[in-house]
């Protein structure tokens, strides 16, 4: 993302809502690993775990934003992300709010 324009402290950037918001790590601390595994193969595990679960996301999501959601670009497909958490990579921004658990996460916005 770039300005086309001058900037100041506060100004307004986004004026929509998020099409979906994540944890910006992946909340996998209670996965039982295979013993001898490396740390490449815990990592497909972690992204092909998150990757369901994000599914459960997108298919709550109305028709028009599921098909705006996976128009968007996903320049993460070689590197295990699938193809919901590769569009979020590729297009979320970090974002600060009062979260319960007190995580960063990070949002994915569709322009209108």
């Amino acid at each position: 993302m770039f300005a086309t324009s001058k900037l100041e402290a506060g100004d307004l950037i986004f004026a929509e809502r998020p099409i979906i918001v994540i944890p910006q790590a992946i909340p996998f601390p209670d996965i039982e690993y295979p013993e001898g595994i490396t740390q490449a193969e815990m990592l497909k595990i972690q992204l092909t775990e998150f990757e369901k679960l994000l599914e459960m996301c997108v298919g709550r999501m109305l028709p028009q934003d599921k098909k705006a959601f996976f128009e968007l670009c996903d320049s993460h497909t070689e590197d295990g992300s699938g193809p919901i958490l590769g569009r979020v990579r590729t297009n979320g921004f970090g974002i600060e709010f009062e979260a319960k658990d007190g995580e960063p996460h990070s949002a994915t916005f569709i322009a209108a």
